[in-house]
């Protein structure tokens, strides 16, 4: 668990990853608020290819480390 992390769920069931409001801790609110990805909730099946695109120091890595 990550301690950098507040407001996370993950769940893995069917084969899926869901991922709900997650928001880390140390990430500026500027950049939270301009997210697609932070605050909000996603879900990824098994075998789905996703591409992340975002500005540097925007948390791309610490999405991958969660």
């Amino acid at each position: 668990m990550y301690k950098a992390v507040s407001k996370w769920r993950l769940y893995l069931c069917s084969m899926t990853i869901s991922l709900k409001n997650i928001i880390p801790a140390f990430l500026e609110k500027e950049k939270i608020a301009h997210s697609e990805i932070w605050g909000h909730n996603h879900t990824f099946k098994k075998g789905e290819r996703i591409q992340i695109v975002a500005p540097s120091g925007s948390g791309k890595t610490s999405l991958i480390h969660f």
